[in-house]
C-alpha cells in the first residue's frame, strides 16, 4: 500500500539487530517513507497487510537460526502475503549461500536480497527500492 500523503510505499522492518534497525528505519524515513518496525516475526501482526515492502532479518540467534525466513515462508502459504504484490527484502550477516537456505527461499519465490556480511549497504537498499518502485 502507498502512504497517500506521499505516495511512498509503506515498509515493514524485522529485525532483531538493534543498530541495523534503527539504521535502516532511520535512512527510509528521511527518504519520505512511511515505516513500521519490530524486534522479531511474532511482533508482525497485521503490519504486513499493509506494507507493499517488508524488510525481513532471517537469522534470529541460534535457536532460531532461520525464523525471519520461516515466518514469511509461512505467511505466503497461509496466503497473508503474496511476493507478486509484497516486495519482499531478505537481510542477512551470514549470505544467501548456506544449503539451508535454498529449499525456503525457493518457497519464496520472488524476493531481493540485502547482504549485510560485509556491513549494511544502504545504498544498496536504496537500489532495491527504485527497482520496487518502477514495477
Amino acid at each position: 500500500m502507498e502512504d497517500m500523503q506521499t505516495g511512498k510505499e509503506k515498509i515493514l522492518v524485522v529485525d532483531d539487530l538493534y543498530a541495523h534497525r534503527t539504521l535502516i528505519v532511520q535512512y527510509l524515513e528521511d527518504a519520505g517513507y512511511q515505516v513500521n518496525s519490530c524486534v522479531t516475526p511474532e511482533d508482525v501482526g497485521d503490519q504486513i497487510l499493509e506494507c507493499k515492502v517488508v524488510v525481513m532479518d532471517v537469522h534470529y540467534g541460534r535457536e532460531r537460526p532461520l525464523a525471519g525466513l520461516d515466518y514469511i515462508v509461512e505467511e505466503i502459504q497461509n496466503g497473508r502475503i503474496n511476493p507478486d504484490r509484497t516486495n519482499i527484502i531478505f537481510k542477512s550477516i551470514w549470505g544467501r549461500d548456506r544449503p539451508e537456505l535454498a529449499e525456503r527461499l525457493q518457497r519464496v519465490g520472488k524476493f531481493e536480497w540485502l547482504d549485510a556480511r560485509e556491513g549494511l549497504e544502504l545504498t544498496e537498499l536504496r537500489e532495491i527500492l527504485k527497482r520496487s518502485e518502477a514495477s
